[in-house]
């Protein structure tokens, strides 16, 4: 949490921005970007990459996410490299929902679990 919470900060800076400027660049409100900047959030959210990307295609994506490679990128990087950048975006997307449903069928789980204890207490009376 505190490594991306530091690489936003720095690539803020990269970019000659404050955190209010980067979020209006992306369209976002201001809190979004404290709360990960400041530790509240875990990770910012695929959107916000995505943003980052379509605002600033200068920007490394594997280095906000993984610290891999440089901030930004040169004019050199190839268009493979990119589509790998959309490639691991569409996974995340695909990783956020899988956990949305995981996290409902597990409510749903736990739902029935709490009922069925309900009703084993009922019938021990």
């Amino acid at each position: 949490m505190y490594m991306i919470a530091a690489r936003f900060i720095e690539l803020i800076g990269i970019l000659h921005k404050n955190p209010n400027s980067f979020a209006a660049d992306l369209g976002v409100s201001a809190s979004i970007i404290y709360n990960i900047i400041g530790g509240r959030k875990s990770k910012p959210s695929c959107d916000i990459l995505e943003k980052i990307k379509q605002v600033y295609p200068q920007v490394n994506l594997n280095w906000v996410i993984a610290s891999q490679g440089e901030a930004l990128m040169d004019s050199n990087t190839s268009p493979a490299f990119s589509n790998q950048i959309v490639d691991l975006s569409n996974r995340m997307h695909q990783i956020e929902r899988l956990a949305s449903v995981r996290d409902q069928y597990i409510a749903v789980l736990q739902n029935k679990i709490d009922t069925l204890k309900e009703q084993m207490d009922t019938t021990k009376k």
